[in-house]
């Protein structure tokens, strides 16, 4: 949530959590791009 908030950037984010920012950076796409999924009813498999 926080790289979606744009509050910090990538870097900061990273350093926070002892993460790669590329890792963080992936992890922001994959959450935008599965944001809708999260809201959806109905059972998927």
């Amino acid at each position: 949530m926080e790289a979606i908030s744009g509050r910090k950037t990538l870097q900061e984010i990273a350093a926070d959590h002892a993460v790669h920012p590329i890792q963080v950076s992936q992890w922001k796409k994959q959450l935008l791009e599965g944001a809708s999924d999260l809201f959806t009813r109905g059972n998927k498999t």
